[in-house]
């Protein structure tokens, strides 16, 4: 659970709002998380751009894009597949 789940759920489930029971209790029970202490948050979703792809599928090998990009090497790897395989759109 963490920040973005927390949001979702005060969306959802604002006050006074007509829900059933048992999802009111599980939202609340969402609203009252905090981080544990000690506990870092995750690492930011990495926001990929046309640019970002053109770089990393022209680039000569995954860790030469990985250099440039400055994103881990199993990111790279893995946006380059969705890119290679049609998960995702080539950019323009």
């Amino acid at each position: 659970m963490g920040k973005a789940a927390r949001s979702l759920t005060e969306h959802l489930y604002y006050s006074n709002r007509l829900s059933l029971k048992r999802k009111q209790s599980a939202a609340d029970s969402v609203a009252a998380w905090v981080r544990p202490a000690g506990r870092k948050p995750g690492p930011e979703r990495i926001q990929w751009t046309s640019d970002k792809d053109r770089i990393l599928l022209s680039a000569p090998t995954v860790d030469d894009a990985c250099a440039e990009l400055g994103h881990s090497r199993n990111a790279c790897r893995a946006r380059l597949t969705k890119l290679l395989e049609g998960m995702v759109p080539l950019p323009n």
